[in-house]
């Protein structure tokens, strides 16, 4: 199958009985069919979907259920990012937007305020001249 990906089978066996889980369990957890667990455990080949439903039901990111020497062409084709780490990529993209914004209104609200201040100071200095001076005009 083309869309097939490369799991470490003795990985997930490990992962599985690490919490004492049976493949039946596993299957129950993860959402897929009890014979999809049986054959991945057996062949370590599975689709993208069974991929990352194993990954979630271990609350593990895909890679880790990767065969570790994966050959160039599998690893072209990995699963895409779980759920739990696209949130998480997410949250950090919104936090520095938020960061930025407050940075650009600082900057931007103290450029406001010294041309303010600038400017009635100007017309201060002026409103000075023109009562000090009375030879110019001030309108």
């Amino acid at each position: 199958m083309h869309d097939d990906m490369k799991i470490d089978s003795a990985q997930l066996r490990s992962l599985r009985h690490a919490r004492a889980w049976s493949q039946e369990q596993l299957a129950e957890i993860a959402g897929l069919n009890l014979r999809t667990v049986q054959r991945v455990e057996a062949s370590g080949k599975a689709a993208q979907d069974t991929c990352m439903a194993l990954a979630a039901a271990f609350d593990l990111p895909v890679s880790a259920l990767m065969t570790p020497l994966a050959d160039l062409a599998a690893s072209a084709t990995t699963c895409p990012p779980s759920a739990s780490e696209r949130d998480m990529r997410e949250s950090r993209i919104r936090w520095v937007i938020l960061v930025l914004l407050a940075l650009y209104w600082l900057v931007m609200s103290q450029f406001e305020f010294g041309y303010n201040i600038g400017k009635d100071l100007a017309e201060r200095d002026n409103r000075r001249d023109c009562i000090s001076s009375p030879h110019t005009s001030c309108d």
